[in-house]
């Protein structure tokens, strides 16, 4: 997946991305194991209101998800791309814990349930994540199963 190839899928799917609250975006196969990413209207909103929608940071980071999740190197390393756990108990608390654990999945009023019930995950296995670049990194929840992960993106984060 190449950022061309990245920003086709965006112009495939955007539009569906006003009606619907999650959209597939992408079936890798990644070291043996499928990797489903799912984008949101959440997502859509807040970058196109940030304009960074479809920016080259965007699909750059985007195009990362081809590396997936690691289970020998959960945790983000300086320089590395790739997709990561975040940390709930991570201190001193920065603003992507606060975009992606108060105002996302422990917040009542956001459509963190919606989403886990329309793509039937489980919950209890849901795990905070940050696909990483150099420019930027898309925050989200994922589901590890046995033989295939489900990435669901809602926000982004481009501080330095």
């Amino acid at each position: 997946m190449e950022i061309k190839d990245v920003k086709e899928k965006i112009s495939e799917i955007e539009d569906g991305l006003d009606d619907a609250l999650v959209v597939e975006f992408a079936r890798l196969n990644v070291n043996d194991r499928e990797l489903v990413c799912y984008l949101t209207s959440i997502l859509k909103k807040t970058c196109k209101k940030k304009k960074v929608w479809k920016s080259k940071n965007f699909l750059i980071t985007l195009k990362n998800i081809k590396y997936g999740i690691d289970a020998d190197n959960l945790r983000s390393k300086s320089g590395k791309d790739g997709i990561f756990l975040l940390d709930r108990n991570f201190t001193p608390k920065n603003k992507m814990q606060v975009k992606i654990f108060d105002q996302f999945i422990d917040k009542k009023t956001s459509s963190f349930k919606e989403i886990v019930a329309e793509l039937g995950l489980n919950e209890e296995n849901i795990e905070a994540v940050r696909v990483v670049s150099h420019h930027m990194r898309l925050l989200g929840i994922c589901e590890r199963g046995t033989d295939k992960d489900v990435l669901v993106l809602v926000n982004f984060d481009d501080e330095k």
